[in-house]
């Protein structure tokens, strides 16, 4: 209610036209771990993306990530970012990485079949690597628009966002 009565109502009348849902797959983690405490989370993250299509018809959603819950949304929502699934930030080793392989292969072959199935939803990519490699910041952008996706790469922080660099070979 709160959202749907304060604080999107709210972001709307500053002048945006749309909202970003993050971490919206959280109940889907929380009730698979315990389906008894959490049980209906998942059923209540879908319902309320479907109450915010209907009470805002014409605004923009666009979800983060919510692979397991974007096939009950494909009708109610706008754009899908995939944030990190070919490389990220291991804040463990306090360093960037690739996405192991068979990851990276199994989420965009989802995305590719979902996008394939809802042309309308515009599916973005982000992924985190070290500003000072510009042939890697390179390859993520050729990979990630040649899987069809539309591509962004930025530090961790995310206080920079890089354009794809030219490189010269």
């Amino acid at each position: 209610d709160h959202l749907l009565k304060n604080t999107i109502p709210n972001i709307l009348a500053q002048g945006f036209d749309g909202i970003f849902l993050d971490t919206l797959e959280s109940p889907f983690v929380f009730e698979n771990k315990e389906p008894i405490k959490y049980r209906g989370m998942t059923q209540a993250a879908i319902i309320l993306v479907k109450q915010i299509r209907q009470q805002f018809p014409n605004i923009v959603i666009m979800l983060n990530r919510c692979f397991e819950l974007i096939s009950s949304l494909e009708t109610d929502i706008d754009m899908l970012l995939a944030e990190s699934i070919y490389t990220t930030y291991d804040f463990y080793h306090e360093r960037y990485s690739h996405q192991p392989v068979n990851v990276y292969e199994e989420i965009s072959e989802q995305l590719k079949q979902f996008k394939k199935n809802n042309k309308q939803v515009d599916i973005f990519t982000l992924d985190y690597w070290d500003q000072t490699d510009h042939q890697s910041i390179n390859d993520i952008y050729t990979t990630q628009r040649n899987m069809g996706f539309i591509p962004y790469v930025s530090t961790v922080l995310l206080d920079q966002l890089y354009v794809q660099p030219k490189i010269i070979s």
